[in-house]
């Protein structure tokens, strides 16, 4: 889980939420929160920015638009709904929420140049996220998804434990990379496929700020605009679990990014993991998992974290009732035959965790025969807040299945 030092949800209430990431503490949009009363509403009043929705006059009619909405389904199920600014509140806020940023943001201009500065966070001291305020209220990271990464580095160091090697991971929907990086701090030999290329970039470069070398891929702006077809050409071609050896010259940080200040010395980085390797794709997750079955690739654990609906890398369209179903059956016969998991967390109504359970189940019982050495976990995702009790986030089903 992150320390309260790193993130903390303050408080939630009327739509919105009140979240501390690092030095920042942030006013943003909670569809969840809708109706309910905030805990402590003179806590609001501090909040170093705020972000603002600004709902469109007409019908999306334009390719901005179009990209807009291909946007916000990703991670379908935490999108704010409409492009928006982030409002610095207080000398802090306006160090990483600039005046320039709120300008070039309400006059709908790309995502790229609407970015705030950046700043990170870390994860149980294994592993960072750099942050920056999105057109759309996103930062970089969901933290609900914190306790699932303390659950991968545990499957991941069993699976190590017992078969002498490191554990083969397949992360799908992999946006920023928490549970990439939670399977590689853990040793795992880790794939991460999403199908927005920038939001691979940002993957990589969180990789690259968590496991520094001397040939780390810290600036990946260049490779965000790579085509799609020289990138899927490079993945196809790299062995599975190969680790990426390009290198690309650092990028200059913020004078305040922690990542200068609290986490520069030696002595830090010396207390991190050494990590697995991980391979990066850019693809749309069905057709990548098809063509992983007929190479024969095994993994020991694959993470799933599926939108309700969205696109893939080639405008492939994507819509969990219609396609989560065979995506699991296909992804299950992709299991070793040792110790294996799934884990699977979703936002979608209608998909809750006893579903969720129940999918998992049957495409076990029809990979392996029987449930017999079958751990199961199914449950509501929420983070604890300190002033207003558990704000729902989703929910998750993993299943185990464990060989003596």
């Amino acid at each position: 889980m992150f320390s309260e030092q790193e993130y903390v949800l303050v408080d939630f209430g009327a739509g919105r939420r009140l979240e501390r990431f690092g030095p920042l503490l942030l006013d943003r949009l909670c569809p969840v929160a809708e109706g309910v009363r905030r805990g402590a509403p003179a806590l609001w009043s501090r909040a170093d920015a705020r972000f603002v929705p600004q709902k469109p006059d007409s019908p999306p009619n334009n390719r901005q638009n179009r990209q807009d909405r291909q946007n916000r389904t990703q991670n379908a199920s935490n999108a704010l709904g409409f492009r928006g600014v982030w409002e610095p509140l207080t000398e802090l806020g306006r160090q990483y929420f600039n005046a320039e940023t709120v300008a070039d943001a309400s006059q709908g201009q790309r995502a790229e140049t609407m970015s705030s500065q950046p700043w990170t966070i870390e994860h149980a001291g294994r592993f960072l996220f750099e942050l920056k305020g999105s057109p759309f209220g996103h930062l970089g990271v969901f933290p609900e998804q914190a306790e699932n990464w303390d659950r991968i580095d545990e499957l991941c160091r069993k699976i190590a434990n017992q078969t002498g090697r490191p554990a083969r991971v397949l992360n799908l929907f992999g946006y920023t990379g928490g549970s990439a990086l939670a399977a590689a701090a853990a040793g795992a030999e880790t794939t991460h496929l999403d199908a927005a290329r920038n939001i691979v970039a940002q993957a990589r470069r969180n990789a690259a700020l968590s496991f520094p070398t001397p040939d780390a891929d810290v600036e990946v702006k260049a490779e965000a605009k790579t085509s799609f077809e020289n990138a899927q050409k490079n993945a196809d071609n790299q062995l599975p679990f190969q680790k990426s050896t390009q290198s690309n010259a650092a990028q200059p940080l913020h004078p305040a990014h922690p990542l200068n200040l609290a986490r520069s010395s030696n002595a830090d980085d010396a207390t991190r993991p050494t990590p697995g390797s991980i391979r990066w794709i850019v693809d749309d997750a069905v057709k990548f998992v098809k063509r992983e079955l007929k190479r024969g690739v095994v993994y020991d654990g694959i993470i799933l974290d599926p939108p309700t609906y969205g696109h893939g890398a080639r405008g492939e369209v994507w819509r969990l009732s219609r396609d989560l179903p065979p995506l699991l059956e296909r992804c299950v016969e992709l299991l070793s035959e040792t110790t294996a998991f799934v884990m699977l967390t979703c936002h979608t109504p209608g998909f809750e965790a006893p579903t969720l359970d129940r999918l998992l189940r049957s495409t076990f019982r029809a990979r392996f025969g029987s449930e017999t050495g079958f751990r199961r976990l199914a449950k509501p995702l929420g983070i604890e807040s300190q002033k207003n009790g558990t704000l729902p986030a989703g929910d998750l089903a993993l299943l185990v299945r464990e060989t003596k």
